[in-house]
């Protein structure tokens, strides 16, 4: 059974403007679809955003079921320490430049969120 996704939380330099647009698209899709998003706090691109609840950096994997990273496979790998040790699964949308570990482009990030949140995945299990 695919596990339900009530609460998403963005991570990322979401100031920057290259991911700034990518994640206030994602918060009002997600918003859309009754979804809980959180961020860190002081992250200023999204504090405006009515939907977006602030939390700090350090406690965001307690306060969500599933984390989308936005940027490279450092931020990707930074998101993974924010989470470690909550289980929450991790996507990565590939906004740098190699994409090894953030296999989600841009163009399709919002409809590989639909997929998730309607069960279409297959998770894999990774070492920290």
């Amino acid at each position: 059974m695919a596990q339900q996704f009530k609460r998403i939380g963005l991570w990322g330099r979401l100031s920057e403007d290259s991911l700034a647009e990518p994640a206030r698209q994602i918060a009002r899709h997600l918003a859309a679809r009754g979804i809980e998003v959180y961020g860190a706090e002081g992250q200023h691109a999204l504090a405006a955003a009515k939907q977006l609840k602030q939390v700090p950096a350090d406690q965001l994997g307690q306060n969500v079921d599933l984390l989308v990273a936005i940027g490279g496979d450092g931020n990707l790998l930074r998101a993974s320490r924010c989470v470690a040790g909550h289980s929450v699964p991790l996507i990565g949308v590939n906004r740098g430049r190699l994409g090894f570990l953030t296999d989600v482009k841009p163009e399709q990030m919002l409809a590989a969120l639909d997929a998730v949140l309607d069960g279409d995945y297959l998770a894999e299990e990774r070492l920290m």
